[in-house]
Formats: C-alpha cells, structure tokens, sequence
C-alpha cells in the first residue's frame, strides 16, 4: 500500500513567527535608513550652500565687489500662471529665487531659480529645478515661534535657506534690504554667514543684536534652524560652507558685521 504524502506548508505559529521576525528587522533597520535618509539630506543641503557661494561671487564680480539686496519688487513682460491656478505677473527677486504676487488678497508662490544668483549658479527660469534649498524641508504647515510665542506658518522649501539681512544694508545704512553692501564692510568673510539653513517660512534671518533677537531661541521663525545632527548649515562669504551650531556662531562676528 503507498503511502499519501500531503504538500508540506507553514503552520500558522510558523507563520506568525515568521511575521514577527520581520517586524523585529524593520524596526531595527528603519532609524539606520532614516539617519541614512538625513545624512544625504545634509549633504546635499551643504553642497546648494557652496553653489550659492559660487553664484555670489560671480555676482560680486560683475557688481564691484557689492551684494545684493535682500529684494527688489519688478513687474515683468510674461504673465505667469501658478499652481493656485491664477495669473502673476509682479514678483520680488531675491537672492536665490523669484516670489510672484499681487496687490490685495492673494496665494502667491514661488516660481523659478531666477533670483540675483540664478546666471552665476546655472539656474533656469520657469522652472523650480534651479531653486537651491535644504532637501529636509517640505512645502507645507509647519509649528514655530516667534518671540516665544506659537503659531502655525507655511514653509516652503525654497525659502529653506536663509538669508542674513545683515549682508544687506536693511539694519545699516537705513536702506531696509534695498541694497547691498561693498565687501570690504565685511572684515572676516570666512568667519560671516550669509546663508544658513532655516524654518522655510521666511527667505531671511536677522542677526543678534536686532531688537528681541538676543539668541536664535528666542526667534525661531528667524534663527538658524539645527536640523542636521544638532548642527545647521552656513554658507560663508568666502565661498564655502560647513555644519556649525548657535553656541559655535552666534555672535558678532559670525552674524553681525557693522562698517
């Protein structure tokens, strides 16, 4: 008499062991991708940091040896239209983008890399592909405070990277951000950020000794935001750029320069 053999298969503790052995994995590998994830983030971020410091002192050559404003308001020849759905045609260019608009009531957004920089990074119109920021932030709500006090703003990734208003004549000089300043204001350029990362709700950052700005704590909205490993990213005015912290940089000398 043969004997049946019946296909052989898990049983269901078999199974459920085998489930439970894989969420063990997943568990213990998923920090190691997020971190993995973050370094990258932060790498990137760092390498945008030293593209704009190339865009800068390609600019600085052409414009003897002056920055940029914080912004110039222009009205341009092209309407465009805008993922709100509506039509623009006046913008603020700023230093590594441009910010459509309109008087009143309106959405807005940011269109292209075409800002100040934009011809010395390579950074094309219409197209948000040139817009340089940190990869860790995305467009959207986020938490902050200002002053001590909480609110919920809209961060969008090309404003990620902040710019120090004190590269601009908006405290010095009265020109509130109209105009730039020559470098030779500037008696440390490889200790002076410009650059840094930041919230996404704004494309600037003041400088302590700025009326309630007496530390980045007290104006989150505004400091530089330590996303990478306990650390942000600053762009120098010498060119390059590196992680750094608040107890390292925020100071005189690394964030405000006076003539």
């Amino acid at each position: 008499m043969v004997e049946e053999r019946h296909p052989s298969g898990f049983t269901l503790i078999e199974l459920l062991v085998v489930i439970a052995i894989i969420a063990i994995l997943a568990a213990m590998l998923t920090p190691a991708i997020r971190q993995a994830r973050e370094a990258a983030n932060a790498s990137l971020c760092l390498y945008n940091l030293r593209k704009t410091g190339t865009g800068l002192h390609g600019y600085l050559r052409e414009h003897e040896e002056v920055t940029p404003p914080y912004v110039a308001y222009e009205s341009g020849t092209e309407i465009v239209t805008l993922p709100d759905g509506r039509r623009y045609r006046d913008f603020r260019k700023m230093w590594t983008h441009r910010e459509y608009f309109r008087s009143g009531s309106y959405a807005g957004g940011i269109k292209d890399g075409d800002g100040f920089l934009g011809p010395y990074m390579d950074t094309s119109r219409n197209s948000d592909h040139g817009i340089v920021g940190c990869p860790s932030v995305k467009n959207g709500p986020v938490t902050s405070t200002y002053v001590g006090v909480s609110y919920t703003g809209h961060a969008e990734y090309a404003r990620s990277l902040h710019l120090n208003l004190d590269v601009t004549d908006w405290y010095i000089g009265g020109g509130h951000g109209l105009n730039g300043r020559p470098m030779d204001d500037f008696a440390t350029p490889m200790s002076f950020i410009y650059f840094s990362d930041g919230t996404g709700i704004s494309s600037a950052a003041l400088g302590p000794g700025h009326g309630a700005l007496e530390s980045p704590e007290n104006n989150s909205n505004l400091s530089p935001v330590q996303r990478h490993s306990g650390k942000f990213n600053a762009g120098y005015l010498d060119g390059h750029a590196e992680p750094t912290t608040w107890a390292e940089s925020w100071d005189r000398e690394h964030t405000l320069a006076n003539p």
